[in-house]
């Protein structure tokens, strides 16, 4: 399994950027999960860039013990939000 947390590509809005990203993602063909980075807050509508191509931005992984969070903006709006799923189990 892959996990990249976020900040995949320098330039979200250059499509030649996301080209590489997905060639080699896709790759070796294994479970792989993205989460959004703080690059893509920088600038004006760059997260929506990342929603059009990526489809999510908070999503949460269950592998036998382990729940992995991923979540946008962590030290705003994610850790509030882990808090809550560990502790309601949702």
């Amino acid at each position: 399994m892959v996990i990249f947390n976020g900040d995949e590509v320098d330039r979200l809005f250059m499509r030649s950027a996301w080209e590489v990203f997905f060639k080699y993602w896709f790759k070796p063909r294994i479970l792989s999960f993205a989460g959004i980075g703080n690059h893509e807050y920088e600038e004006p509508r760059v997260a929506e860039i990342w929603d059009s191509i990526m489809g999510y931005r908070n999503y949460t992984i269950s592998l036998g013990k382990f729940l992995l969070l991923c979540l946008m903006r962590a030290w705003k709006v994610g850790l509030p939000l882990a808090s809550k799923v560990v502790k309601e189990g949702t």
